[in-house]
């Protein structure tokens, strides 16, 4: 069965940008370390840089092919594919939000993560983008987990599948039973995904998308990504 591993970096953490910043030239290269240098905003640098270095790190841990040799393309949606080395059926998937970044990735199936900060929201929102059941899921939770655990969910499967934001969102329906999320596409249920949710840091919620057939791993947690400490 294949396994999600899944890490997630606090970028405010000083140690773990040190350790970063101190390698980053045998990962990333010219070219986007050049583009790096563009962004006028400090966030946004650190985010690109941490991004970059997470997708090739691992990738090249786990494939064992050197950063060099690594490219990764978006598609027409934006998401980010492996285009160097041709690796059939392997996918990754990464999401930040505030200080953290999330990143996962599975060795043969498809993948989705988001992370976000859960923070004061207009919950008429969720009449735009969830069906009935799930507005009275997220309306009778005052603290808001109800909302981000729906919203990372959609997110999560919509990135799975290659869409994005560019899929209603209220074409996908979320259940929960019994400690277990079932998932409905277009009013018909469907038992092709597993989901897990975390929360992290207190403030931050996440969920995973995967093929049913993988297994999905608890989160490495400030580490960096090498496949000798999951």
């Amino acid at each position: 069965m294949p396994k999600v591993k899944i890490f997630a970096i606090n970028m405010a953490n000083k140690k773990i940008r040190q350790t970063i910043m101190a390698d980053i030239h045998s990962i990333l290269s010219k070219k986007e370390i050049s583009k790096a240098n563009h962004f006028k905003k400090k966030a946004d640098k650190r985010t690109y840089i941490i991004g970059k270095y997470l997708t090739k790190k691992i990738i090249s841990e786990y494939l064992k092919v050197e950063p060099e040799n690594i490219t990764v393309e978006a598609d027409k949606n934006g998401r980010p594919h492996l285009h160097k080395p041709k690796i059939s059926r392997f996918d990754f998937n990464l999401s930040h939000s505030g200080d953290w970044i999330v990143f996962a990735f599975v060795g043969a199936g498809q993948i989705g993560i988001d992370i976000e900060k859960i923070r004061p929201i207009n919950l008429r929102i969720a009449r735009e983008y969830f069906t009935p059941s799930e507005q009275s899921y997220a309306f009778n939770d005052k603290t808001l987990d109800n909302f981000y655990k729906l919203w990372t969910l959609k997110e999560s499967y919509t990135k799975a599948i290659g869409k994005g934001l560019s899929f209603p969102l209220k074409k996908c329906e979320f259940i929960f039973k019994s400690n277990r999320v079932l998932l409905k596409v277009k009013n018909k249920n469907t038992t092709k995904w597993s989901f897990k949710t975390f929360k992290i840091d207190r403030i931050y919620q996440i969920a995973v998308c995967a093929d049913k057939k993988s297994a999905i791993d608890d989160i490495i947690i400030n580490k960096i990504p090498t496949l000798k400490t999951s």
